[in-house]
């Protein structure tokens, strides 16, 4: 999710050394990270112990990954479609936000239909991501390629502060027709609640790079990036 910083190519992390739970099936690894990630402020509060854990459990859940056949290689890089939230980050930037701001949701939406990412912060009210108004928002969207089973290439070229106003009827109606094509489902519906808001453009970071699943299925998708930060994100439209 990084929006700032020049990119960095990092080699994929091996699986040098597994604890004793590294015979446990992919279902109990990945419940122990969402355990482990739990009440982390998005790895902000997480200790050097917990974090070292956590890189493990990813190393373990990247390693059994690997071994599934290109058929469902293929399913899962279409698992990335969606909307989802953060639950954990190494990314020190998005630590910053959340130690200084009043951050209610960290999450990113992916269409592959439209071929594009877009990273989410929210402050305030909980409420404001469904209701479409209420609290500031930040947004950085960029086109993406897939080029590999998981893996995603971006480079941001849209960023914007969303306010918590409505725009004016005329406005809300000109939006909405340009969203008629909008994909189905709760990305969908939260790009068209969006597009019914004030903003106001901002410079847009020149940063981009690449984020390679580990471990994607219906419910958790586990990514390293081209900075060699690790993020763990819940489907939010399940």
């Amino acid at each position: 999710m990084r929006h700032l910083g020049a990119q960095r190519a990092a080699p994929p992390r091996g699986g040098a050394w597994f604890g004793k739970g590294a015979q446990a099936p992919s279902s109990a690894r990945k419940q122990r990270l969402l355990d482990l990630t739990s009440g982390s402020s998005y790895g902000a509060m997480s200790d050097s112990a917990t974090a070292q854990q956590i890189e493990r459990l990813v190393d373990e859940l990247a390693v059994s990954s690997s071994k599934v056949g290109a058929a469902a290689a293929a399913a899962a890089a279409a698992a990335l479609d969606g909307s989802w939230r953060l639950v954990y980050t190494t990314e020190k930037s998005v630590h910053s936000i959340v130690r200084g701001l009043p951050v209610c949701f960290v999450g990113q939406r992916i269409s592959i239909g439209s071929s594009r990412v877009t990273n989410i912060i929210d402050f305030g009210k909980g409420e404001a991501a469904s209701s479409g108004e209420g609290s500031f928002g930040l947004r950085a969207s960029a086109p993406l390629t897939i080029t590999g089973p998981n893996r995603i290439e971006y480079r941001f070229d849209r960023f914007k502060l969303l306010l918590p106003w409505r725009r004016s009827g005329g406005e809300r109606g000109s939006a909405s027709k340009d969203l008629a094509a909008a994909s189905e489902g709760l990305a969908g519906r939260q790009e068209q609640a969006e597009a019914t808001r004030l903003a106001l453009p901002l410079p847009t970071p020149q940063a981009g790079g690449w984020t390679q699943g580990v471990f994607v299925d219906g419910e958790v998708r586990v990514m390293r990036n081209s900075q060699g930060d690790t993020l763990v994100f819940v489907r939010e439209d399940v």
